[in-house]
Order: structure tokens, then sequence, then C-alpha cells
């Protein structure tokens, strides 16, 4: 949970993305694209950040591990008008291919997510 609005969060995520050396690759504003459907709600975006270098480390070791990346991290405001960071942990999503070097990245990742909320959140 954020301490601080809806936009601050989002401002503070993309420079802990940065600060923690990657790129935003995507962004996708949830709130926007549904006012296409006459729907209203509250600030809901995805951001999709990644690095080439952990890209290369992927490639050479299990290149069925690419449905998992980029990373993606979701930010959105709750009814009551408290700020969320949402992310999925690569560690779990790279369990199944049993091997050590994909176990070894998804734990860096997984602590640079951690790293990214931590920042983004306060």
């Amino acid at each position: 949970m954020s301490g601080s609005p809806f936009q601050a969060t989002v401002q503070q995520l993309e420079a802990a993305v940065k600060a923690n050396r990657l790129m935003v690759v995507g962004q996708m504003n949830h709130q926007n694209m549904l006012t296409m459907m006459n729907m209203k709600i509250k600030g809901s975006q995805t951001f999709e950040v990644f690095h080439p270098q952990y890209g290369k480390t992927l490639f050479e070791n299990e290149p069925a591990a690419g449905i998992a990346i980029p990373l993606r991290l979701y930010v959105y405001e709750r009814a009551d008008g408290k700020t969320v960071v949402t992310y999925y942990k690569l560690s779990a999503a790279f369990a199944p291919f049993k091997h050590p070097e994909m176990d070894k990245l998804g734990k860096t990742l997984d602590g640079i997510l951690e790293a990214i909320v931590e920042a983004a959140t306060r």
C-alpha cells in the first residue's frame, strides 16, 4: 500500500524503475482506455519494465521463459482512495523450468521488483 496518492505513486514508480536500471517498455492506462466504453474507474495503470541484460541471460538458458517477460507492475487506486502496487514474482514464473540460472535470475528480478515497489510506495 502506498503512502502517496495515485499519481504521485506512479511518478515514484517511474523514478524507481530508472534508479534500478530498468526501462519502461510498455505502459497501459486502463482508466483512459475504459473511457472508450463509457466506464469511469479510479487510477489504474500497468507498467511493463525490463532490461536487455536480463533477456540475454534468459534466452541463453531457457528461451521458453520468454513468456514471462517483460516484468509487469500494476498500480491501482482502491475504492477507499488508497493506492496499491502489485506484481508477480519471477521466481515463481521461472520455477517450472528447473534451471539453476533461471532460479538465480528469478530471485534477482524479484529483489529488483521488491526494491521498486518499496521506493514507489513510501
